[in-house]
């Protein structure tokens, strides 16, 4: 977290954030990049909650979440394998 930031920015922050695009908010935000690190910071709150939620539904129907992140990951290095061939 950027030195001041603690307490000197209202939670509403991230709330406004929520709605603007990084785009906008890099417009709007002041010479501290606050206003933009707020909409990346809820941006990443947003992704953890989606992975956890699908991580949750995966468990409910019996499957390991490592399973298909395993094979993510492979599918991802034979697509960098046949980019470099």
């Amino acid at each position: 977290m950027q030195q001041g930031m603690r307490g000197s920015r209202p939670s509403s922050l991230v709330a406004v954030a929520r709605v603007l695009s990084p785009k906008d908010a890099l417009a709007l935000s002041g010479p501290d990049g606050a206003l933009l690190f707020a909409v990346r910071a809820a941006t990443v709150v947003e992704l953890r909650e989606a992975d956890d939620a699908a991580a949750g539904e995966l468990r409910e129907a019996g499957v390991d979440p490592a399973v298909p992140t395993a094979a993510e990951e492979r599918a991802y290095l034979l697509l960098g394998r046949l980019h470099g061939a």
